[in-house]
């Protein structure tokens, strides 16, 4: 008897005797033997990993076991008390690993075969996305399989050599069969809809059913579109919610097996909601719009939305309003250096703390962080995956003025687990490093929470208030303005700022409104006229 589950093994026992014959991993695996403590913990497979609610498929010819996971990790923590010594825990958190789901890395997906009394891996067979499909393996030894992007996958079910693989046009995330009919074999799939698990691929609902022979033009049978049906007490905006977000990002937006939405408050837009439900940002989440969803399907869910999720509003927990534009007064020199250090490109890093949004992961007791995030992109949205500002560490200014605190990002997503040491032209995702370094490490951080350059969350410091500031010893790193000077020219950040990259898109991402060179003469300027801050 074979059990295959989520613990990403394959267990064989003997009927006769209950032993343990074999026990075979069949997807990756860490820390998956150690006992949980109140320190994070990456562990494989995580949450959503390992084998899921399909079974295996076993062929009786061939004597062999063919068994599908999914290769995704998860960070885990015990306790309801994170970083209390004397905490028992009862419960705990646990985040997936976007990390790896951002760079396109995870999650993947394994076909295994196993010799069913051997328990001895025959071969393995990755796919490029999650295999929780069902797996059919014929007598003519072919085995049937799917992915989530959406591929029924046919492979020789001996060598596990991929003999064709067909494009289905929705994600494949339940059954297959098999069945004859008129002396003809035929292989039916369900087809569409999100899957639990990050995919860039959803479609509409649908079975296709592939047979060997045929005239290639295919027999269509449409069927009236269900609306989910709103609960007891449920609202139509709610239904339609629940159906199609909740069940990944919980019920009121605060996360779950995915990312929290509340602080994404630009989403009640509906025009904003449908270019992120077209997930062509390679954010790893389903294609939902246009599809799965229609226009007044999103108009619903944006309204839910602004309504329940973020509460738009005078009571809201933060504005639902697009960041307005910054606007400075002063002499000329001034205006050039606020117009730089209010683009996208240096305010996203240096934004002030959300108090109003609840803590994360989410916690009954507010005893895990913050929501203190970085933004992302022109419309300075905030950081997609949950990112927080997290843990600090000291950096010792390179002008020699003291020691700082930047923020590194929680131990379960720290900021270098994404970004890397140069901009990622594949991924979009940014990176850099000091040039003094010698290892060329990435060199990746939020701006120390005293540097923030904003009065309210995505509201920018007016031209006094940011001139205040940076002339500010207790809030610049106890820095005089020629260090601030020396800074600009020289640090990793700042640099990067002019050489942005691409975004995931394949886009240039946008740099500030004057050159590198120009802001280091506008600044230098600004000094020469006795730096004065302006009133307005």
């Amino acid at each position: 008897m074979a059990i295959v589950g989520k613990f990403g093994r394959v267990f064989g026992l003997d009927r006769d005797t209950q032993l343990l014959a074999f026990d075979t991993p069949a997807t990756t695996l860490e820390n998956d033997q150690e006992p949980l403590t109140s320190t994070w913990r990456h562990v494989c497979p995580g949450v959503n990993g390992g084998a899921q609610f399909n079974g295996a498929a076993y062929h009786p010819g061939l004597g062999a076991l063919y068994v599908g996971m999914i290769d995704f990790c998860s960070w885990y923590a015990k306790g309801a008390n994170l970083g209390s010594p004397e905490s028992d825990g009862i419960g705990g958190y646990n985040v997936k690993d976007w990390a790896s789901a951002a760079k396109l890395q995870a999650p993947r997906g394994w076909i295994t075969a196993i010799d069913g009394k051997s328990g001895r891996v025959l071969w393995q067979y990755q796919a490029g996305s999650q295999v929780q499909a069902g797996l059919v393996p014929t007598k003519s030894s072919l085995l049937f399989a799917g992915d989530t992007h959406g591929n029924l996958l046919i492979l020789n079910a001996k060598t596990g050599e991929l003999l064709r693989s067909i494009n289905t046009g929705g994600a494949l995330n339940s059954g297959l069969i098999s069945y004859q009919a008129g002396g003809q074999q035929y292989v039916a799939a369900t087809i569409g809809g999100a899957t639990e698990n990050p995919s860039t691929v959803a479609g509409p609902l649908k079975v296709a059913v592939y047979g060997l022979y045929g005239s290639g033009k295919p027999r269509a049978v449409t069927l009236d579109r269900l609306q989910p049906p709103p609960g007891p007490r449920q609202t139509r905006e709610e239904a339609m919610f629940a159906a199609n977000c909740g069940q990944c990002h919980g019920s009121n937006g605060q996360g779950g097996s995915a990312p929290p939405l509340m602080r994404q408050s630009q989403l009640a837009d509906p025009e904003l909601l449908k270019h992120f439900l077209k997930a062509d940002l390679l954010v790893p989440m389903p294609h939902l719009y246009p599809g799965v969803l229609e226009d007044k399907d999103v108009e619903m869910i944006a309204e839910y939305l602004r309504t329940s999720v973020f509460k738009c509003g005078p009571e809201e927990p933060q504005s639902c309003q697009p960041p307005a534009k910054p606007h400075s007064g002063g002499i000329p020199a001034w205006k050039a250096v606020y117009s730089v250090l209010t683009s996208p490109r240096c305010i996203n890093c240096h934004p002030v703390r959300s108090p109003k949004l609840p803590t994360f992961p989410v916690s009954p007791n507010n005893s895990t962080y913050p929501q203190d995030y970085p933004r992302q992109g022109d419309d300075r949205h905030p950081h997609l995956y949950g990112v927080i500002r997290g843990d600090s560490f000291d950096l010792p200014m390179a002008e020699g003025t003291g020691i700082v605190h930047p923020g590194k990002g929680p131990p379960f997503e720290r900021c270098t687990f994404c970004h890397g040491n140069h901009n990622d032209p594949v991924t979009g995702i940014p990176g850099t490093f000091d040039p003094k370094d010698p290892t060329h490490a990435p060199f990746w951080a939020l701006a120390p929470a005293e540097m923030a350059w904003e009065s309210a969350p995505g509201v920018a410091f007016t031209g006094p208030e940011l001139c205040a500031q940076l002339k500010d010893p207790n809030r610049n790193g106890h820095r005089e303005l020629s260090d601030i000077l020396e800074h600009l020219k020289h640090e990793p950040l700042v640099n990067w700022a002019f050489n942005p990259g691409t975004r995931p898109n394949g886009e240039a991402r946008t740099t500030p409104p004057i050159s590198h060179d120009g802001l280091i003469q506008a600044f230098q300027q600004w000094i020469a006229e006795g730096a004065p801050c302006p009133n307005s």
